[in-house]
């Protein structure tokens, strides 16, 4: 699901219904994927990992695998640009 880049950046890779069902509200990434707060990926999500690449990766009707949509995400501006979130 994730990749750690030489850069430092982080890519994840979401099957491409995914993207549409986040985008369209109708679910979220940790949800879809079951992930607990402290799973990596879920971190990312929710500290405002920046996504500065994206690419389309084709099916592959072979292997039984969906077109999944690749994030290269890398770290938040400084604390100082963007306050933490205020919690409940």
């Amino acid at each position: 699901m994730y990749t750690s880049l030489p850069s430092g950046n982080v890519e994840i890779e979401v099957p491409s219904h995914l993207v549409v069902g986040t985008l369209a509200g109708e679910t979220s990434l940790a949800k879809a994927y079951g992930l607990r707060p402290d799973h990596l990926v879920a971190r990312l999500l929710s500290e405002r990992w920046e996504i500065v690449g994206a690419r389309v990766v084709a099916a592959d009707l072979r292997k039984g695998e969906p077109a999944r949509v690749a994030l290269e995400l890398t770290a938040p501006w400084p604390s100082a640009l963007y306050p933490p979130r205020r919690t409940k």
